[in-house]
């Protein structure tokens, strides 16, 4: 971290804090600044955003329970975005802190990148946990977890069980996720319903549990018809549109059969589908 910050950091008459704000997911980021005017950073610009309000970083005996409170407008596009087209993935964030030159802050003149000091540091990373609206619906309350939090979460147990419960694509799995990329056009879009020829070229099923992906963003398929799917949320109209070209991949219901037919890959299959149906301690053996 620079020196001049904290030289800055540390002083009343000096310090004139500007706060960033980075969502971002895979495929998708949201930049605002807690400031007047727009931000540049890193070549990134960082949105002037009325209204916000972000809580003190909390100092508790526990770093795992160390959090983040924010306050956003409703009617900014990361709350909207996650009301209307949450997606599938953790939402990560990154707040920076940085001090505004005096000079040209105080004398109000206004402008991206106006920044003193040693510029910005990294103040406190982490991941969305929950957003949700007041009571007048006016703005947003965001609560963020620590990255050291997600240390905690339990890792890939494998039980005694008929299904695999390996993810398909990974690297247990072994199947190659490039090899079944299927790129088509969008014919409709509504809400959660796409229709694309692409579909039609395989049995009922077969995209069950795999994704449709455009450049910016990603919905699981949780059905399919012919032509069509249904997607586990809906795609903005700015992530997908008729004409828009995507790219399809299949999934798995995790049984011995599918894994055979549709990927070859029996043998890193990890279930056990010949699991007696009955105990011999209670029936005996037969």
């Amino acid at each position: 971290m620079s020196t001049s910050f904290w030289s800055e950091e540390r002083t009343v008459q000096d310090a004139r804090p500007v706060d960033l704000l980075h969502f971002y997911t895979s495929g998708r980021n949201w930049r605002y600044a807690a400031a007047p005017f727009d931000v540049g950073y890193d070549a990134d610009t960082y949105s002037a955003q009325a209204g916000v309000e972000i809580s003190a970083v909390e100092v508790a005996r526990n770093v795992l329970r160390s959090t983040l409170t924010i306050q956003l407008p409703w009617s900014c596009a990361f709350v909207t975005d996650c009301l209307t087209a949450r997606p599938d993935e953790p939402i990560a964030i990154i707040n920076y802190r940085g001090h505004a030159s005096v000079t040209t802050y105080g004398a109000g003149t206004y402008g991206a990148g106006i920044y003193g000091g040693g510029g910005f540091v990294a103040w406190w990373r982490g991941y969305v946990r929950t957003l949700r609206l007041d009571n007048e619906g006016r703005r947003a309350n965001i609560t963020c977890v620590p990255t050291v939090r997600m240390l905690g979460r339990t890792g890939l147990i494998l039980r005694y069980g008929r299904a695999c419960q390996v993810p398909l694509y990974s690297t247990r799995c072994g199947v190659t996720k490039s090899s079944y990329a299927a790129s088509g056009t969008v014919l409709t879009v509504s809400s959660t319903t796409v229709t694309a020829t692409i579909f039609g070229t395989q049995s009922d099923g077969y995209w069950v549990g795999g994704t449709l992906e455009t450049s910016s963003a990603s919905r699981m398929i949780i059905a399919h018809s012919g032509t069509s799917v249904t997607l586990a949320a809906a795609f903005s109209d700015a992530e997908l549109a008729v004409g828009d070209s995507f790219t399809a991949y299949p999934g798995c219901d995790h049984t011995a059969s599918v894994c055979a037919s549709r990927f070859a890959n029996l043998l890193n299959y990890q279930g056990q589908p010949h699991i007696p149906t009955q105990n011999p301690m209670v029936t005996g053996v037969k």
